[in-house]
């Protein structure tokens, strides 16, 4: 039986009319990420704080992540300026990773704005 597990990496580049629209996508991808880090840190805060009070730490929901994002983006004025579905998707990656991830950023959503003006790799 081979148990082997083979790994292949997809890239694609996305060419835009315009430069600002390159721009846009990379801020957007930007704005879920800081959503990501604010809401792996509030986890963090909560599960450290259960197991100090000796406590069973909260199950993030996602109906409790909805809740935080919607007070923070009230909180933050410029995370308006972005689409509210695509940021906010990024709360159901960190729901399906569950309360003990360490992991940094959104999976698959690597958006980074290259060098050629108008072009964004995915």
């Amino acid at each position: 039986m081979n148990t082997s597990i083979e790994y292949r990496q997809i890239t694609f580049r996305v060419l835009f009319d315009r430069p600002s629209d390159a721009a846009y996508l990379a801020a957007a991808a930007g704005a879920a990420w800081f959503v990501w880090n604010h809401m792996l840190a509030r986890q963090h805060e909560l599960y450290n704080l259960a197991k100090t009070l000796g406590i069973q730490p909260p199950a993030p929901s996602y109906l409790n992540l909805s809740k935080a994002f919607t007070r923070l983006r009230n909180e933050a004025a410029w995370l308006r300026d972005y689409p509210f579905s695509p940021v906010r998707h990024v709360l159901k990656t960190r729901h399906s990773r569950g309360r003990h991830s360490s992991v940094i950023r959104p999976a698959r959503s690597a958006v980074r704005a290259s060098g050629a003006a108008g072009a964004v790799t995915v």
